[in-house]
């Protein structure tokens, strides 16, 4: 079939003509050790392997392969505690030219580096005695495996947070803990890592609470998770994740925010025959980000396996009301009413007309909102999509989700929520001073089982 009568057509002319204004940048990478910037021509960056993943992380876990003299390699990165810094930078440019477009504004990556892998010609003692590390240096250069750390997340690791809230909804006593708690941190390093803010979706739990207790033990990358166990915050799950010097909090598997929420995602999801490879690949403002991908999709459903193992319901006493004094005694016993005392939660999505809604494994609970969570993964399903030619931080986790496809001549609609960015950057030649790199993602979105029409 050819493109032009393709159900998308007119939706992907259009991203086309609007992104070539938007998308080019030129890549340099700079490393510094100890605070010498390191020589670009001998030491550059091979490759970069990012993973954001806003289900199971809190912040983004970047991989670089770095070569590097043999003899700064064993002098310096295996011996020592090298202060590894890296810090990546975009600069917009017209694709045809390579001219720098001042338009645009130069964004900014920094990251701390460290050693995670040490090869054999690494190891204390293998050099020769009579070889030095100069001699080294100019016969030969080594792969050095180096995980980068963003330094705004990194000034933020090890901080505990230990306070109580008065008169406060949860929504807002995480906001301010979190907000207080970031601004407090700087990078001595750079003037210009700073902390934005945080970008919330609404609670469900909106509850005024006289006392809000936070445990002293609990780390600042872990407080909204521990009030989503301890009071609750959202019914469909919950995420927070740190990237770009920002907090997004939001609920994981919440997959109808996508005309609530501004900056959605919208991606016309193509043929893998039909434009590989395309230069022209997204268009992005703060009201939306299109994305225009030529790659596979793959679909993974396990809902019906998830429905039969963890169920399609849950069953669980409502602690409130016995601590309302509704409680019957009898005998010595506390006894309960099912219709008063017990919640009952069914999904409407029931393979074969059986349903399975066993009890709670928190049988007494205040928190219905952390059972509900527990059953949202049930009704969601998976999509993983090849991006060529992506963007670092275009798309995040978290972002209200629109896919757009065609079967049989109709635009099918899905809904989701962008679960995990998987993003592999190389540079487009073999020249070490290339400053074109190649891009390419995997976005993992989680999707409603609910499929529709436009």
């Amino acid at each position: 079939m050819a493109l032009v009568n393709h159900a998308l057509y007119r939706d992907i002319e259009d991203a086309i003509k609007r992104s070539k204004q938007e998308q080019f940048y030129l890549m340099d990478i700079d490393v510094t050790l100890d605070g010498v910037l390191m020589d670009k021509r001998t030491t550059f960056i091979k490759s970069i392997s990012i993973e954001a993943n806003g289900v199971e992380a809190f912040g983004d876990d970047l991989t670089c392969e770095l070569m590097i003299p043999e003899g700064i390699y064993l002098e310096k990165l295996i011996t020592s505690d090298t202060n590894i810094l890296v810090t990546i930078k975009l600069t917009p440019a017209i694709r045809a030219s390579n001219k720098i477009d001042s338009s645009r504004k130069i964004i900014i990556y920094r990251y701390r580096g460290i050693l995670v892998q040490k090869t054999m010609s690494g190891l204390i003692g293998s050099n020769p005695a009579n070889r030095s590390f100069s001699a080294a240096n100019i016969s030969n250069l080594v792969p050095a495996y180096i995980q980068l750390i963003d330094l705004g997340l990194e000034s933020m690791l090890g901080m505990y947070i230990g306070t109580t809230i008065y008169d406060s909804t949860v929504e807002n006593a995480l906001l301010s803990l979190l907000t207080y708690a970031s601004k407090s941190r700087k990078v001595k390093e750079f003037t210009d890592v700073n902390f934005l803010g945080c970008d919330m979706v609404p609670a469900n739990n909106t509850k005024t609470y006289s006392t809000i207790i936070v445990d002293n033990k609990v780390p600042i990358t872990s407080l909204a998770h521990y009030l989503q166990n301890t009071l609750g915050i959202y019914s469909g799950g919950m995420s927070q994740y740190y990237t770009q010097g920002r907090w997004y909090i939001y609920p994981t598997y919440n997959t109808d925010r996508y005309h609530e929420t501004p900056g959605s995602l919208t991606i016309l999801d193509m043929p893998a025959n039909k434009m590989p490879h395309t230069e022209s690949s997204f268009i992005t403002n703060e009201k939306e980000t299109i994305i225009l991908a030529t790659g596979k999709t793959y679909n993974n459903s396990p809902t019906t396996d998830r429905l039969y193992n963890i169920g399609s319901g849950t069953r669980f006493i409502d602690g409130s009301t016995l601590l309302e004094g509704k409680e019957v005694f009898d005998k010595g016993y506390v006894t309960t009413d099912r219709y008063s005392d017990v919640t009952e939660f069914l999904h409407d999505d029931r393979y074969g007309n059986r349903a399975i809604a066993g009890v709670s494994p928190n049988m007494v609970t205040t928190n219905p909102y952390k059972e509900y969570s527990r059953l949202a993964p049930t009704v969601t399903e998976q999509a993983d999509i090849e991006w060529h030619n992506s963007q670092v931080g275009v798309v995040y986790p978290g972002m209200p989700t629109r896919i757009l496809y065609q079967r049989e001549n109709k635009t099918i609609v899905r809904y989701g929520v962008v679960g995990k960015i998987t993003t592999y950057i190389a540079p487009s030649t073999n020249s070490a001073l290339d400053r074109k790199y190649s891009t390419n993602s995997v976005i993992t979105v989680i999707i409603s089982s609910k499929i529709e029409e436009r």
